[in-house]
Formats: structure tokens, sequence, C-alpha cells
């Protein structure tokens, strides 16, 4: 979708949804958590400058994301992307491996 002479994304598309909905706004806004969750990347068709199999990656909480079977993360340049979920294995890190690894971020 293009929109004034640029690509659309998704993410503007929720964002135009919110304008028109506060209400769902609020929804989005409410589901984000302060939880730390991880995923290790399992495929990177289409997307191998951005992902690397078998790497360790921050996911952010997106609710609306994840209805459409998307998985927000971080990825190599640093900032949140959406990628398909089937190419993530959600991955649960004991406490102190979690603080090494958000501190050497």
């Amino acid at each position: 979708m293009v929109d004034g002479g640029r690509i659309a994304t998704w993410d503007d598309a929720c964002y135009n949804k919110a304008i028109l909905s506060p209400a769902l706004f609020r929804l989005t806004t409410m589901t984000i958590s302060a939880v730390t969750q991880f995923a290790v990347c399992v495929r990177n068709d289409g997307y191998a400058a951005s992902l690397e199999r078998r790497k360790l990656y921050q996911v952010l909480p997106d609710a609306l994301a994840s209805e459409h079977g998307q998985l927000r993360v971080i990825d190599e340049s640093g900032e949140d992307y959406l990628y398909p979920q089937d190419y993530f294995l959600l991955v649960a890190l004991p406490e102190p491996v979690e603080r090494a690894v958000l501190g050497a971020a």
C-alpha cells in the first residue's frame, strides 16, 4: 500500500486505525509488557541480511502482530521489525543469563 509517495507498513495501518479508534490505541499500548523474551532464529528465508539462523534475538511484546502470525524482533540492524513467528522458537533463559545477554546489548 502506498501512502503519500512512500510504502505504508503494517504498523502504519495499525496506527491509522488507532487514530480512528482511541479504544484500540489504549488496548494496544496496554498489551506492551515489561517481560523480556528471547527467541532463537531457526529460519531466515528472504531475510538473510537481517536474521542469522541459530542466533538469539530479543522479542518485543506485540499482541496485534501475534494475531497476524508475526513476531516483533530486534534484528541485526538494532531496530525492531516484524517477522514470521515460525522463523523463531521462544526460549526461557535463566535469570543470570538473561541479565548477561541484556547487559551485552
